[in-house]
């Protein structure tokens, strides 16, 4: 009998441990709440009531962040990027996991960018021009740089636009790469060598050896 209960003790200990060890939430975490100040309160996803924000409180997909008056946050995602949230805000925490194609559109995989010499936007329409990368004097990609957004204008202007809902602004000096129009070129083993040469159009070309 004693043994019995002994072993009912034990699997309802493993079944706790497992249920603490493995709850959704801590696989779904997305971020932390960090520099709190002020009033900061936190809704996790599924519940009813706010509770007060700590430091480095982790935050999954769905949580919301309220600041109260002259109470502002930030909330740091497991990417590295960070949200201000300022005073008498409600902010939803959504973090979507980047497929491929979104880590290529934003340059994440990027190890340098070239910047070439400075043009007046009035001198080209940037909707018109094709772009074209080639490996060994062979076209591999193509494609118009309207496919960003249809212009890689919209494209500056949307981070122009989401910058603003933050307090923040592009400041002079700095660089916005607004996406690449082409999708990824995957390649593997030795296929990957070869003289590369990016044509920009009027842009210029950027060219690059693998060897």
């Amino acid at each position: 009998m004693k043994q019995r209960n002994l072993r009912k003790y034990i699997l309802l200990l493993l079944t706790l441990l497992l249920c603490v060890s493995f709850t959704p939430e801590q696989a779904n975490v997305v971020g932390k709440v960090t520099f709190p100040l002020g009033n900061v309160l936190v809704l996790s996803k599924g519940e009813t009531r706010f509770r007060k924000a700590s430091f480095n409180m982790p935050v999954v997909n769905g949580d919301k962040i309220e600041t109260k008056k002259q109470a502002r946050c930030e909330l740091t995602y497991n990417d590295g990027s960070v949200i201000r949230v300022d005073e008498q805000s409600i902010y939803t925490v959504e973090q979507a996991k980047p497929t491929p194609s979104d880590m290529v559109a934003i340059g994440t995989g990027a190890h340098v960018f070239v910047i070439g010499p400075a043009m007046s936007p009035d001198k080209l329409d940037l909707s018109q021009i094709d772009l074209a990368l080639a490996r060994n004097d062979e076209i591999i990609r193509k494609s118009p740089a309207r496919d960003v957004l249809g212009n890689p204008w919209n494209s500056l202007l949307w981070c122009v636009n989401h910058l603003h809902k933050f307090g923040l602004a592009l400041e002079p000096g700095m660089v916005v790469l607004t996406g690449t129009a082409a999708p990824a070129y995957k390649v593997k083993g030795e296929a990957i060598k070869g003289h590369y040469v990016g044509d920009c159009g009027p842009l210029g070309k950027v060219t690059m050896t693998l060897r």
